[in-house]
């Protein structure tokens, strides 16, 4: 079907519920189109569309209101994300304000929306227009088939990015749900049509993705990397759970796993898989250091400084294990701090500045404990080392220097920093 023969069932579908052709509704035709023609698409193109009208066009007597099913045809598969849980709400929404903009009055503008959320094919649609609107876009299933054939690959190809190991069972349930349907069909007409032929089609199209052999823990491990590499994360979680629940424990799942639910937010979850993981491979220093980042995210520092401090053990001379452990140090330190511990804050921040000796960071907080602590003496001499690393400290150090615990209030800016350049490290 050419677009020019598109576009007259488009203003005769604008025509049957009163809305006139407009340069607004041609705009939206044209939208409408564009959509439908994204690269992304395989399947839910404009030939679909067109199948779609075309079938409507032939069981138009089975329509209360032909005209509202004809328009929810053309927004049911307008957004159109196969990354997306939500395309027919964006649709439906789609649908209704943009109609009701063009002049459709807004209790038909909500049936249409209706009528494309009917599209989810999560419940038995009620009325004659959702059981027709369903059955039309369903009506693929039961096509002769060589286009069924056309159809199941058309979909293989909007799902490129899924691993066979992942797309199989899943689309083996999809069909499966429809062949178990009775009738499948709602609609009497379209139901003597192609009942039959869609039963045929959709067991030849289960039998075809009835897997019988699960891919090695391995291979599943390297697909599962693939995907995080393309930032598919959602794939490469369930490829972990199918090598988990197809193969005996498995270190390397249970931390990719654990990694992926770190990312997601999931900390609890995730730290129940690290703990798996390193009750397998205890050494592991990459385990290990992940076991660290989830405590971190749970607000446990000192848990998190036992992994990473584990994981500094196996590779002392490695200098990001060296920084990483003397963060955590400094994290601790803030925690002590907080909780008005200033021994147990100057002990941490110690221990930060023994890894990392140039950490100017702690050597400023340093500072500040020691003040509040009463110790002038050790203050000023962590402010001097923190000044001679890095000069732009002074104003955070002033300010410091200027609370009433110093004991006093410094006026002389230069005086101060020349006293800091002097101050013995």
């Amino acid at each position: 079907m050419d677009e020019g023969t598109l576009h007259g069932l488009w203003i005769d579908a604008l025509a049957e519920v009163g809305v006139p052709a407009t340069p607004h509704t041609d705009g939206l035709f044209s939208a409408l189109v564009a959509r439908y023609r994204e690269a992304h698409r395989g399947y839910h193109t404009l030939q679909h569309l067109a199948e779609c009208l075309s079938l409507l066009g032939l069981h138009q007597a089975e329509a209360e209101r032909s005209g509202e099913v004809a328009l929810a045809l053309w927004f049911h598969d307008a957004i159109y994300d196969v990354r997306g849980h939500d395309n027919e709400q964006k649709s439906a929404d789609w649908a209704r304000d943009a109609l009701a903009s063009a002049g459709l009055s807004q209790d038909a503008a909500l049936r249409v929306h209706a009528l494309v959320m009917a599209t989810r094919h999560g419940a038995v649609p009620e009325g004659k227009d959702a059981r027709l609107l369903v059955d039309i876009d369903l009506a693929i299933l039961g096509a002769p088939a060589a286009r069924f054939s056309e159809y199941e690959r058309h979909i293989r190809v909007e799902y490129a990015h899924v691993p066979p190991v992942l797309f199989e069972p899943r689309r083996h349930a999809i069909l499966s749900g429809f062949l178990a349907r009775e009738p499948l069909y709602l609609t009497q007409a379209i139901r003597a049509e192609r009942e039959a032929q869609a039963r045929i089609n959709l067991q030849a199209a289960i039998d075809a993705t009835a897997r019988t052999t699960v891919p090695s823990v391995e291979e599943l491990l390297a697909l599962a990397i693939q995907q995080v590499n393309a930032r598919e994360r959602a794939q490469a979680k369930a490829l972990c759970e199918i090598a988990l629940a197809a193969h005996p424990p498995h270190p390397a799942a249970h931390q990719l796993s654990a990694w992926l639910l770190l990312q997601q937010g999931d900390a609890v979850a995730a730290r129940e898989q690290v703990e798996h993981s390193l009750a397998l491979r205890p050494q592991h220093e990459q385990t290990l250091v992940l076991a660290g980042e989830i405590a971190r995210a749970s607000a446990q520092p000192a848990v998190a400084l036992r992994y990473f401090e584990r994981a500094h053990g196996l590779e002392p001379e490695r200098p990001e294990r060296r920084q990483l452990v003397a963060t955590v140090w400094f994290e601790l330190a803030l925690q002590h701090h907080d909780a008005g511990d200033l021994q147990g804050a100057a002990r941490a921040l110690r221990e930060a500045l023994r890894l990392m000796p140039r950490y100017v960071e702690a050597e400023v907080n340093l500072g500040i404990v020691l003040q509040e602590a009463g110790d002038m003496d050790g203050a000023l001499q962590a402010y001097g080392r923190a000044y001679r690393l890095r000069d732009d400290t002074f104003g955070r150090i002033a300010h410091a220097l200027s609370t009433p615990r110093s004991g006093r209030l410094w006026l002389n800016l230069d005086e101060l920093r020349a006293m800091l350049a002097a101050t013995p490290a």
